[in-house]
């Protein structure tokens, strides 16, 4: 493989990491508390919408952006009220809330955003110096604002689960939910805050899809991005920078495979198994890699004190 190939598949790598990143960051920030979210592909499928709506409007790439995280906050309101307050099953919940949010953003396509045509994505910007470090910079240092705030974000996700308060009543929520209670935690509060900030991050990365990457809206455009997010917290071991990793390694995997589709070899195989490839990959890397420990109370609603009966 030449010089030049490799620096395409990593600087594309990159780019495609973006959204799955930002989601799998927030997936972990809900998942710490003890909550089970997925309907984390629908809520990247409303900010991807939103950012096109907002674009078409006439604002511009940072308003895009922006917007994503009051309305991705929005839907871990209406989740956060379904999972927490009402105590539905979480899985048939997180689905149910795919299928309505594809039924609803393929209907604003339908109605606002059908030929809107494409819309000019998020520039890249070149670090200086450390872009011209051969192959790793054009790949790392050359990318769009986006992806330099995602491993910001990335920095402050460790520094907040790790290091305040904050992060201490998250994990205390998410592990021994009774025990944070008794020492004055109020573990409702706590996953709803866990819900309203990790599906900000969620929506933040739907719109990254349009914004740095299609330059449009397309119906079911994540197309199971928000489940390769879960995929990547596992993958990650619920760490920051492993998931920083884990999403790379997705979006490597899928840029991998545009490369594999021009090849000579690869021109008699359905195109579908190239597609496919990123998934398997993952699929793949999430079962060769040492099991990953869930949160003990992950996924179990809790009913506090004062409403047992």
């Amino acid at each position: 493989m030449s010089q030049a190939a490799l620096v395409t598949i990593l600087s594309t790598g990159v780019l495609l990491a973006v959204p799955v990143l930002w989601a799998a960051l927030g997936e972990l920030i809900v998942e710490k508390s003890g909550t089970l979210n997925l309907g984390v592909e629908g809520v990247m499928l409303i900010g991807a919408a939103t950012a096109a709506l907002v674009v078409k409007a006439g604002a511009g790439f940072a308003a895009a952006a922006l917007v994503s995280l009051p309305v991705g906050a929005l839907c871990g309101a209406v989740l956060a009220y379904l999972y927490v307050s009402r105590r539905t099953d979480q899985i048939v919940t997180g689905i149910l809330f795919n299928l309505v949010a594809l039924g609803l953003t393929t209907t604003l396509f339908a109605r606002y955003l059908n030929g809107v045509g494409e819309v000019s994505t998020a520039p890249r910007y070149a670090v200086p110096l450390l872009s011209r470090i051969p192959v790793v910079g054009p790949s790392l240092f050359t990318q769009t604002p986006l992806f330099y705030l995602s491993v910001a974000a990335a920095v402050l996700v460790l520094l907040a689960v790790h290091g305040t308060w904050f992060g201490l009543g998250l994990l205390s929520a998410g592990e021994q939910p009774r025990a944070a209670e008794t020492a004055g935690i109020d573990v409702i509060r706590v996953r709803w805050k866990a819900l309203l900030a990790g599906n900000a991050l969620a929506g933040l990365g739907g719109a990254c899809i349009v914004l740095t990457q299609s330059g449009a809206f397309l119906p079911n455009i994540t197309n199971g991005q928000g489940y390769i997010a879960l995929a990547v917290v596992v993958l990650g071991r619920f760490k920051p920078a492993y998931i920083v990793l884990g999403a790379v390694f997705f979006g490597i995997a899928n840029a991998f495979q545009f490369q594999l589709q021009s090849l000579p070899f690869a021109q008699g195989y359905p195109r579908q198994l190239w597609l496919a490839l990123p998934y398997i990959a993952t699929i793949v890397a999430v079962t060769l890699s040492r099991s990953a420990r869930y949160p003990a109370a992950v996924g179990r609603p809790y009913v506090p004190a004062a409403r047992r009966g």
